[in-house]
């Protein structure tokens, strides 16, 4: 299924995330969830960056894709938002998810995916 268009003007909101991103990976842990991380993913929904789609039937046989970083690094922009849509939808039945994947900097690894699309003119 394809996801709704997204511009790039939406896609360069989601990038000023980065140092936000970063403060979130580098303070990720066991003391619970980092306060930008509610405005990173308010951010990403009013962008229309995630966006709801049947993320357990795309990833049913797939759920290690959400974290594989070679899928992460050659993603296209589609992939990143079903990706980063799943992670915060699979949160909601797994508190502490989300935490762990930022903290294990998959979230880094796609903004700078979603940095090298920008900048080349693919979104």
């Amino acid at each position: 299924m394809a996801l709704p268009t997204i511009s790039r003007e939406a896609v360069s909101k989601v990038l000023d995330l980065a140092p936000h991103i970063d403060a979130v990976t580098a303070m990720a842990g066991p003391v619970g969830p980092h306060p930008d991380l509610r405005t990173i993913i308010d951010t990403l929904d009013e962008t229309g960056f995630i966006t709801p789609f049947d993320w357990p039937a795309e990833f049913r046989d797939r759920m290690d894709d959400l974290t594989n970083d070679d899928l992460l690094r050659a993603a296209d922009l589609e992939t990143l938002r079903k990706v980063l849509t799943a992670q915060i939808r699979l949160n909601r039945f797994n508190e502490g998810y989300l935490d762990e994947v930022v903290r294990q900097g998959k979230w880094a690894t796609i903004i700078s995916r979603l940095r090298w699309l920008y900048d080349n003119d693919r979104v």
